[in-house]
């Protein structure tokens, strides 16, 4: 099996597809993230084109899958108050942000979020990526 080291905040961003319309790729020789964009899409498919066994096009989640990871992560915290908090920053309106605003008064849990999240983000592109021989390394 082959290794492929990725950096997890890119295949993260590709993922979550917070970038309307831009198509990743991630490059199955350099474990580089390549956003597909306006001013570069050509150049980029032209290559995708030229080797196609070279890329994967990474197809981005669903909010509701990550409101799934981020109520999971939820139940995963220990301190009591900043869980409850947490629970009660996930319901309703404006969730993401308020989730993250709230995270950032405890930089441990939010440092040990940004794992979890890129590890269930990336579960099912690690399975795939297994079934063509390689194995997928985040590095953060």
């Amino acid at each position: 099996m082959r290794k492929l080291n990725v950096l997890a905040r890119d295949v993260v961003f590709a993922l979550q597809g917070r970038s309307p319309g831009t198509v990743h790729y991630l490059d199955l020789e350099t474990g580089d993230v390549i956003p597909v964009f306006g001013f570069n899409r050509e150049r980029v498919l032209a290559e995708i084109r030229a080797r196609p066994e070279r890329y994967l096009r990474l197809a981005p989640r669903t909010s509701r899958r990550d409101y799934e990871v981020m109520a999971r992560f939820v139940e995963t915290v220990d301190e009591d108050g900043l869980r409850e908090r947490l629970r009660a920053s996930i319901s309703g309106e404006n969730a993401f942000s308020r989730f993250r605003a709230e995270l950032e008064s405890c930089p441990s849990e939010r440092a040990r979020w940004e794992r979890y999240r890129a590890e269930a983000v990336t579960a099912d592109l690690k399975a795939k990526l297994g079934e063509a021989g390689f194995e997928l390394g985040l590095r953060f």
